[in-house]
């Protein structure tokens, strides 16, 4: 049997309060979509206790929780490394379930990580021989050779051009404008 090897994303390590530490695939973008997802069926699974649930209901509902968070960043048992034997569904200080305490702060952090990804990733593709941005290697080094660096301070009405939101078209369209070729 052939083994295929190949990178799946830009994992990272959290710590857990402190403790625990779970690891979580930052550079999955799909993410998102299954956070989202689970905080809904989050909602729906403790708005569907009664008013004077059971204990066996409190247990399938902490469960169910406990599934959609750990489904939702694929890490199992992240949440009993999270919480342990307390109840996802337990309401902490603050007034919230720690279940939802936990997706909030895990929700605020993967933001920052995955735009310090996309950072990163744009960093590397411009800095790399890309095929898609037809230019060649030779072309790219004669505007290299040429060019001089500038210091250049930018006035107020300029504005910051965010790489990552831009499409692969509009990056090549803008590097050549950039190197004085038309498209």
């Amino acid at each position: 049997m052939t083994n295929l090897s190949f990178e799946t994303g830009t994992y990272k390590e959290y710590s857990l309060n402190g403790g625990e530490t779970i690891r979580i695939n930052v550079g999955d973008w799909n993410i998102v979509n299954r956070l989202k997802e689970a905080g809904k069926r989050i909602d729906q699974i403790i708005a569907a206790l009664d008013s004077e649930p059971t204990d066996k209901d409190l247990v399938r509902c902490d469960k169910q929780v406990r599934d959609e968070i750990d489904s939702a960043i694929i890490c199992p048992g992240a949440c009993d490394k999270a919480f342990g034997q307390i109840s996802s569904i337990g309401i902490a200080e603050n007034g919230s379930p720690v279940g939802l305490n936990f997706l909030s702060a895990l929700i605020d952090q993967l933001a920052k990580d995955m735009k310090q990804t996309v950072t990163a990733s744009e960093i590397n593709r411009s800095v790399q021989n890309n095929p898609l941005d037809e230019l060649d290697n030779e072309r790219t080094q004669k505007y290299i050779t040429q060019s001089k660096p500038q210091i250049v301070k930018p006035s107020e009405s300029v504005q910051s051009l965010n790489l990552a939101t831009l499409t692969q078209e509009e990056r090549s369209r803008l590097l050549a404008k950039l190197l004085g070729e038309s498209k």
